[in-house]
């Protein structure tokens, strides 16, 4: 009788141990899985950052070499009207299409230098999740 109550006790408190460590088990699971969420959120995060300033990189480049074709254009032209222009006999239409062409030319060479100064520099695209992540595998790895 004194072992079927013994029994009985050492049974029923591993069902309690059981019972309590399998909260526990699941109660971290939990955290576990919500400090991983919230580690992915802050990568997302970052990752649309950075995205967001490649976009912006993208279209300051086009708007540049837009501009840089619109002017090289324009010179063009205009260096065309000066040519026919210089036929015609007054002298105050040259210097009048003299300064547009130069004004033409020296925002075509503006748009150009800018736009060679910004593709010249490379992209960094996801350079700083590659370094956080590669942080927290060198964290993990310390552990």
């Amino acid at each position: 009788m004194f072992v079927k109550r013994w029994f009985r006790r050492s049974t029923d408190s591993a069902a309690n141990d059981t019972a309590t460590a399998a909260p526990d088990l699941i109660g971290d699971s939990t955290r576990l899985l919500a400090t991983f969420l919230l580690h992915m959120r802050t990568r997302l995060e970052l990752l649309g950052i950075e995205l967001a300033i490649e976009k912006s990189r993208l279209i300051r480049s086009v708007v540049a070499g837009v501009l840089t074709g619109f002017f090289a254009l324009m010179t063009l032209c205009l260096g065309v009207v000066y040519v026919l222009a210089s036929y015609w006999d007054t002298p105050y239409r040259l210097v009048a299409v003299a300064w547009l062409m130069f004004a033409a030319f020296v925002l075509t060479m503006v748009a150009g230098i800018f736009l060679y100064q910004r593709l010249r520099v490379p992209s960094v695209l996801f350079s700083a999740s590659a370094a956080e992540l590669g942080r927290d595998v060198e964290a993990l790895e310390n552990v």
